[in-house]
């Protein structure tokens, strides 16, 4: 069930210094839906939900990775659910997604060297926002941020969490498991309405209302990857890759990075001074909004 209130604690954005989040409550910014986790009971192999129909080949799926294992979950049920948390090898994580802002992370839910486990609990300047059960702080689901209650301050370890199609991950990870969420009557219903808003890029009634100011130097809904370090944060625009020939080559934070676009629009980034496979920087496939309300004053990639 969703439930779309306002806020009562007062939230005000105040800005980011370097890194660091910089927030407090406005109960104008903040407008709050509460979400069902995505309950991960089991997995299956994903060739065999394929086989069945029950996923498509050219259906996106997102990845996530700890200890040499790795688990998918359908994008398209994720826009409800927003949130899966589970482990793997033993070790926790937790995956989030935003149709409106477009942007997927993960990252551990270890504070302290416990877990803790979360729910999307609505929205705040345009990003969605978290809670923990243990404590009911509020989490920034792009950053890992705790901006308000008993956990300010407290930030989550980043994990990557791919974005491709169900054909490319199986070619990519021939024995990768997807975990299917069980929906309700409400859930299957509401599920296409939040993808329509997601794919066509609108706002959601009340969506803009949470934001303080948006970045005009592009287009709110512009797809593209951005690529951050705490020295520098830059947006790369998906057409501008692809009229580069779906690669181009740049500096972030003084070392050289590569940014890509695959044939099926998804992205990829990585430094060309090393082979280390756990030397990567942090990306986002995400859309212009989101990126440059989480990181302002970003940069914005030129095509040269």
């Amino acid at each position: 069930m969703i439930n779309l209130i306002m806020e009562s604690k007062p939230y005000i954005f105040t800005g980011r210094k370097g890194n660091e989040f910089v927030e407090d409550f406005d109960s104008s910014r903040f407008m709050r839906m509460e979400f069902e986790p995505f309950l991960v009971e089991g997995s299956e192999p994903l060739k065999n939900a394929v086989k069945r129909g029950e996923i498509q080949e050219e259906d996106t799926v997102l990845v996530v990775g700890r200890g040499g294992e790795y688990r998918a979950f359908s994008m398209y049920q994720m826009t409800y659910n927003k949130v899966a948390q589970g482990s793997l090898n033993g070790l926790p994580y937790l995956a989030t997604y935003c149709p409106i802002c477009h942007t997927g992370t993960a990252m551990v839910p270890v504070i302290d060297g416990k877990e803790f486990h979360f729910r999307c609990v609505g929205v705040h300047n345009g990003i969605a926002m978290l809670q923990d059960r243990e404590t009911d702080s509020y989490w920034n689901h792009v950053t890992g941020e705790c901006v308000e209650g008993p956990l300010k301050g407290k930030k989550m370890d980043m994990l990557l969490l791919g974005q491709m199609t169900a054909r490319q991950a199986l070619k990519k990870y021939p024995n990768l498991h997807l975990s299917l969420a069980k929906q309700s009557w409400l859930h299957r219903m509401l599920t296409p309405i939040m993808n329509y808003f997601g794919k066509h890029g609108i706002y959601p009634p009340g969506y803009k209302k949470t934001i303080i100011k948006r970045d005009e130097r592009l287009p709110d809904m512009t797809s593209g990857v951005g690529v951050f370090t705490k020295e520098e944060q830059k947006f790369y625009p998906i057409d501008t890759i692809e009229k580069a020939g779906g690669k181009l080559s740049d500096r972030l934070a003084g070392r050289p990075v590569t940014v890509i676009v695959d044939e099926d629009g998804f992205p990829e980034a990585y430094y060309e001074d090393t082979e280390d496979g756990e030397d990567i920087p942090q990306y986002l496939y995400t859309r212009w909004f989101g990126f440059s309300i989480t990181y302002p004053g970003c940069k914005i990639h030129q095509a040269g």
